[in-house]
């Protein structure tokens, strides 16, 4: 029987605490845009800053964030969690002969 403890589900709580980030920025954002007056430095300047950040930056990393392994000590797995390893593999295995 597999140990129930152990899951491979890729979202971890770190992905999930940068996610709930940058639905703050984006709310965030959201508030600052409604502030009149409508010309002001808030709702012109960074209420947009805010929205672009969380929108095309905070949530996409939050979804491409890994952690590193723990029992890979030798520092292939990077904090995107590519591992040069299973990239060179992967392309000697699948190279057209």
């Amino acid at each position: 029987m597999p140990d129930v403890r152990t899951s491979n589900i890729p979202f971890t709580r770190k992905n999930l605490k940068v996610f709930i980030a940058g639905m703050l920025v984006i709310g965030l954002g959201y508030v600052l845009l409604s502030i009149p007056p409508a010309d002001g430095f808030l709702s012109l300047t960074m209420a947009p800053v805010l929205l672009v950040l969380g929108y095309c930056v905070i949530i996409p990393v939050s979804l491409l964030l890994k952690d590193t392994c723990p029992s890979s000590n030798d520092g292939s797995a990077t904090a995107l969690g590519t591992d040069s390893r299973k990239t060179k593999s992967y392309a000697h295995s699948h190279r057209r002969r």
